[in-house]
């Protein structure tokens, strides 16, 4: 136990700026370096909350540093007397030393586990002996004007990013909905295929992985689909990749430890690895992906930049998009992106670099140009908020209602009227595989967990309605109908995190109720309820738990205040889930404020990519 809390964080206000492990690290490394100062102390603790918010580093520079001690509520110190404190501190070193917190490029504060992180990602994606494969330009002509039509007047970047992937062991891939992100890993792994196979003399071992398993079993439906499409094209049912795993899984991570099983030492069987919903994936994971590549493996990162950054710490994705713009190649690069006889309107530079691997998809298939899911999403992203505007409240957009929310008396009405059908349907479901399409139709996705224009306050008025309805029960936690989502990995049951199934009556036996979730393969598999771990009720839940899934209709409660949940990425997150129908309810103050937030989360590596720390 350690001796004692410094006494700056034992000041009553400091209860509101840091939490209790906040304080234990400060006080761990204060009587590890016994003279400290009262700046160092604060220092220190202020180096561990930013971790807890996302960030995987404090910026000292004296502005940004201003800016965070302005919103940390922190007058009693000055910037220059928090710098002068590790500056100071026997806790700090360079990154070429082992102490516990890193100053990086004389700026960055790093605890050294987010170093160390960091570190392995920009060696694998600036490794300078493994980035690239000699192969022959005639060969990727060959096999990409067999896969695409590159009949269009505009440049393919479909076809661009295979061909990235083809010479490149490292390949971002990055598009908003429907731009044909999942088409493009299709025809990657059949072109991958013809190439390696004559090469290794064995079908090769091409892995799909995502973070969650809703986001697996998707991604391995929409690949499936997609393979069966381009068959014709030289690549049968034996060289489809196997269905797709949660990255824990991949790496072994189990119950008995956090620990991967598969690392630099004990590398993963593999020679092409694609991650579907990387911006999901945090930057000790994305390290932990990358330590157990063998050398010569492929990585292919897919993903939506724009989308919310992972729970916890990092923004890896939009890190290496900001460092690595998708308009930015080599002179090599752009002779092979010219294949086909069209070239991409770019400039190229001189040296190749990762960003040869980097690539935008903007073309969206799904969304016409009349479509105001497609329109809004985009005015979001731009940060338009006028156009937004224009678009909620236009009558030309069928696929987009906006209901202004009204009072706390008003929340009862607006969720009848939006789930009355649905729930209806639900209850009237007479297989497992119908009640699974219904609760996979609509989505009521929430900013917040409580209050009662949160996930917690509209389960209960959904909940209620039930009962009214005559569709549950007024108590009990089980009730035929009752959606809910697994929170924590069961690799017995084959149950992941994000799995969302349903209970219903047993056909066997009315009495008892089975929950039912869908594999995979697609087909459907049953569960006592007793045998279930952590799980919630899902008739609404938050967007960030929405991630890696597609409704039909999604409906996006934002509360009646601001708070730091809200920002441009979480709103643009929810619209890019529905494909029919996107619901806004929120006053226009609530709305604008939103749109108008981007999420910064402070890393150095997008600097450390560039050589910059």
């Amino acid at each position: 136990m350690f001796e004692k809390i410094p006494n700056i964080l034992n000041k009553s206000k400091s209860d509101s700026v840091f939490s209790a492990s906040d304080k234990i690290f400060s006080a761990f490394l204060c009587r590890l370096t016994v003279d400290y100062s009262d700046e160092s102390a604060l220092a220190y603790a202020i180096a561990s909350s930013q971790t807890g918010k996302g960030h995987i580093c404090i910026d000292l520079d004296s502005e940004p540093l201003s800016d965070l001690l302005r919103e940390m509520k922190i007058t009693d110190f000055t910037p220059e007397q928090i710098r002068s404190g590790v500056e100071k501190s026997k806790a700090v070193g360079n990154p070429d030393e082992s102490y516990p917190l890193l100053l990086a490029g004389n700026r960055f504060l790093y605890l050294k586990k987010f170093w160390d992180y960091q570190n392995i990602i920009e060696n694998f994606i600036n490794s300078k002996d493994q980035s690239f494969f000699e192969i022959r330009k005639e060969l990727i002509e060959e096999l990409v004007t067999k896969n695409f039509d590159n009949n269009s007047k505009d440049y393919n970047w479909q076809m661009g990013a295979a061909i990235c992937a083809a010479r490149s062991r490292f390949c971002l891939v990055t598009g908003g909905p429907g731009t044909g992100k999942t088409t493009t890993a299709a025809k990657i792994i059949s072109i991958l295929t013809e190439i390696l196979k004559p090469e290794l003399k064995r079908k090769p071992k091409i892995i799909l992985a995502a973070p969650t398993g809703k986001a697996a079993a998707r991604i391995s439906s929409a690949i499936s689909s997609a393979m069966l499409k381009i068959k014709n094209l030289g690549v049968d049912d034996t060289d489809a990749p196997e269905a797709a795993i949660t990255i824990h899984r991949l790496l072994g991570i189990g119950h008995a430890s956090s620990r991967p099983r598969y690392n630099n030492k004990n590398p993963l069987i593999a020679d092409v690895l694609i991650i579907d919903e990387a911006s999901m994936v945090d930057i000790a994971m994305m390290a932990n992906i990358m330590d157990a590549l063998p050398k010569r493996a492929r990585l292919i990162l897919m993903g939506d930049k724009d989308q919310l950054s992972s729970v916890e710490p990092g923004a890896v994705l939009a890190d290496i998009c900001k460092a690595g713009p998708a308009d930015k190649f080599s002179q090599k690069a752009f002779s092979f992106l010219g294949i086909g006889g069209k070239f991409p309107n770019i400039s190229p530079v001189e040296d190749e670099g990762f960003y040869d691997g980097v690539v935008e998809l903007d073309k969206s298939y799904r969304f016409s140009g009349n479509s105001g899911i497609g329109l809004l999403a985009e005015a979001i992203k731009n940060g338009d908020k006028n156009s937004a505007f224009e678009i909620l409240k236009s009558k030309l957009y069928t696929d987009i209602v906006w209901i202004k929310r009204g009072n706390e008396n008003s929340l009862k009405k607006i969720i009848n009227d939006l789930t009355s059908d649905h729930l209806s349907r639900i209850s009237a479901s007479d297989s497992p595989e119908k009640a699974l399409d219904c609760i996979d139709e609509f989505k009521i996705l929430c900013a917040v967990r409580q209050g009662i224009w949160g996930v917690e306050g509209i389960n209960s008025t959904v909940r209620e309605l039930m009962h009214e309805n005559k569709y549950a029960p007024a108590d009990g936690d089980w009730y035929h109908g009752r959606p809910v989502m697994i929170t924590t990995n069961d690799y017995q049951l084959g149950l992941f995190n994000g799995d969302t199934g349903i209970a219903l009556k047993d056909d066997n036996d009315k009495k008892n109720l089975m929950v039912y979730f869908r594999s995979g393969d697609n087909t459907v598999k049953a569960f006592h309820p007793s045998r279930l771990g952590r799980h919630e009720t899902v008739f609404a839940s938050t967007v960030h738990k929405s991630q890696g899934s597609e409704y039909d209709r999604v409906a996006l409660v934002l509360p009646d205040r601001f708070t730091g949940a809200l920002s441009m990425e979480l709103v643009y997150t929810a619209v890019t889930r529905a494909k029919k129908e996107f619901i806004l309810i929120s006053s226009e103050e609530i709305f604008s404020m939103a749109i108008s937030e981007r999420t910064r989360r402070t890393s150095g590596l997008c600097n450390r990519l560039l050589g910059l720390i």
